[in-house]
């Protein structure tokens, strides 16, 4: 998406009480299941959405980066556990998990560039299905470019990566503490190895679901979210709905507070007149004058008891469709192909004009 120097899509700055975001759906109960037999008509049309742009294709428009890094270095993971584009021109993926993996039941994503009113697709994805020696672990992550698609493509292509060596590095550390490290190294390494990185950006969102000894009760199921920038990841059970990330925007009071401590200034809800989110990889220009990329983190403990689905979607579907449209579609669906696809299809129908991605887990 295109986040600098643009009119961008106005929305509701988000609610982060969570008890009002619940009473939202005990009062509109009756109105959105209302609205769940009208979406099931729109099921129909999601064999009529664009094709998706190949995510990992650097636009003519932009120059390729010249990057001395050594991949061998980085690609620690097994490759055949990584999924970071889709095959050709294809718009979907799903996967079922075997039962020798624990972290989650499926996934599925789906993808549009929205090519009716965009040129560019600069939303970028990876997923590790699980991890080289762990089938406990698993990483679904999910970065929104700005300004081009360079450091979106390198977060994709690379994330996995530092967070094994890191695992590997600091055995002992505690999860929230290991994500500010990773997410402070790699942007560090943006700036090195991204050379357009100065004016290039992109926000991202991780979800790190793992198993974790409590010595009252043994081993239970951990769900860790950690992000920069305005995608949105929400947890959504048989009968709530939890949000799970902080949405940096120059509209929020703590993050205004932030940046004019930092040097930086808000200027028509941008930061310094020019951006619209205010923690981002990239966009060096404007670090160390309010930009940064320390993430929030965020950490909860799975009911493995009940139904859960984590949903990441980046701005372009959260601009038009909301938590309560979700919601249902949870309650009245049980697989991740059919809730993911008409998220997206209702993004479409509801004429999103920003490129649109949609991881849905079950976990």
């Amino acid at each position: 998406m295109n986040k600098r120097r643009s009119d961008s899509i106005a929305f509701n700055v988000p609610d982060f009480q969570q008890n009002k975001l619940n009473n939202k759906f005990n009062n509109n109960n009756n109105q959105y299941i209302k609205f769940y037999k009208q979406i099931n008509d729109l099921t129909e049309s999601n064999n009529n959405l664009n094709k998706s742009y190949h995510h990992h294709i650097i636009n003519n428009n932009h120059k390729r980066s010249k990057s001395n890094l050594n991949e061998s270095k980085h690609h620690k993971n097994n490759k055949s556990n990584l999924i970071y584009k889709l095959k050709n021109n294809e718009n979907f993926f799903h996967f079922n998990s075997p039962s020798t993996h624990n972290s989650y039941k499926e996934f599925s994503i789906s993808l549009d560039k929205n090519e009716k009113y965009q040129t560019n697709m600069e939303d970028c994805f990876c997923i590790a299905k699980h991890f080289e020696e762990d089938t406990n672990k698993s990483m679904f992550c999910l970065f929104d470019g700005h300004g081009g698609i360079q450091v979106a493509k390198y977060l994709s292509k690379y994330f996995v990566d530092y967070f094994n060596r890191y695992l590997e590095k600091y055995p002992n550390e505690n999860t929230e503490n290991l994500f500010k490290k990773i997410f402070k190294k790699i942007d560090s390494d943006i700036k090195k190895y991204v050379s357009e990185s100065n004016e290039i950006g992109s926000t991202g969102t991780i979800i790190y679901i793992t198993k974790e000894y409590d010595p009252k009760i043994g081993m239970k199921k951990m769900l860790y979210c950690a992000n920069v920038g305005d995608s949105r990841s929400v947890l959504f059970t048989n009968n709530n709905c939890k949000r799970i990330t902080y949405e940096h925007k120059c509209s929020d009071t703590f993050e205004d507070e932030r940046i004019k401590n930092e040097n930086g200034f808000v200027l028509n809800n941008r930061l310094n007149g020019i951006l619209s989110v205010s923690r981002a990889f990239g966009d060096f220009n404007l670090k160390g004058k309010g930009l940064t990329s320390e993430p929030s983190i965020h950490k909860t403990e799975i009911n493995t008891n009940v139904n859960n689905f984590v949903v990441l979607c980046t701005d372009g579907i959260w601009d038009v469709v909301n938590e309560e449209d979700i919601f249902y579609l949870t309650l009245n669906n049980n697989e991740t192909e059919k809730i993911c696809k008409e998220i997206l299809t209702l993004g479409k129908q509801r004429d999103s004009k920003d490129n649109m991605s949609c991881i849905v887990i079950k976990v």
